[in-house]
């Protein structure tokens, strides 16, 4: 067999075939927000945790009997230091008329001493994805597409806490709410030895 005719078109970097995808082979403009994954894939120097945010019976809001309306649920997340944040995904649901409810996101780091998103307190459609796709016919089902890329680097300074606050919006009781956090986190002797999560 020729290595010359199976070599020819070997990527360069295990993310070159992105290029080939039509979602960003035709829309140029697309292709960087898949600047920083790719970087931190050819780099081979980090290995992903995904970090959801309530779990359990915290991701309910404004449970029956309770005295919460518009409920505030705050909590910090353990994560290796130096870990890059790279995407954020968010899910709520409400009532039939209202199936995604409104709620805003404050993700702070505190060893930064900075928050990670460009407002303190943002409306998570401005900074989250929900992996859905409005005015489909019929409407209702969900449509993934993908998670909010971030396009600038976001480090976790040491210690390594993000404080992350869900504030619903939406007064619905028993709404469901919930966000996740897709991190890069650096390989080396203290990272590989650390085990997430520490919520509290």
């Amino acid at each position: 067999m020729d290595a010359n005719i199976v070599d020819r078109d070997t990527p360069e970097n295990l993310s070159d075939y992105l290029n080939l995808l039509p979602g960003y082979d035709c829309s140029w403009n697309q292709d960087v927000l898949l600047d920083i994954s790719r970087e931190v894939w050819d780099a081979d120097a980090y290995y992903w945790i995904g970090v959801p945010f309530p779990t359990g019976p915290d991701i309910f809001f404004n449970q029956p009997g309770s005295a919460y309306i518009n409920q505030t649920f705050a909590g910090d997340l353990q994560i290796p230091p130096f870990s890059l944040l790279t995407s954020i995904t968010a899910y709520s649901r409400g009532t039939v008329d209202q199936p995604n409810a409104p709620f805003k996101l404050r993700v702070y780091d505190k060893g930064g001493k900075v928050d990670m998103i460009h407002k303190q307190f943002s409306l998570v459609d401005n900074v989250a994805s929900r992996q859905e796709i409005a005015g489909i016919n019929p409407p209702g089902p969900d449509q993934p597409f993908g998670p909010y890329l971030l396009t600038s680097p976001k480090f976790i300074m040491p210690p390594g806490i993000l404080h992350v606050e869900i504030t619903d919006l939406s007064g619905i009781v028993n709404v469901m709410i919930q966000v996740f956090f897709a991190l890069a986190v650096p390989i080396n002797a203290q990272s590989t030895g650390n085990k997430l999560i520490d919520e509290g």
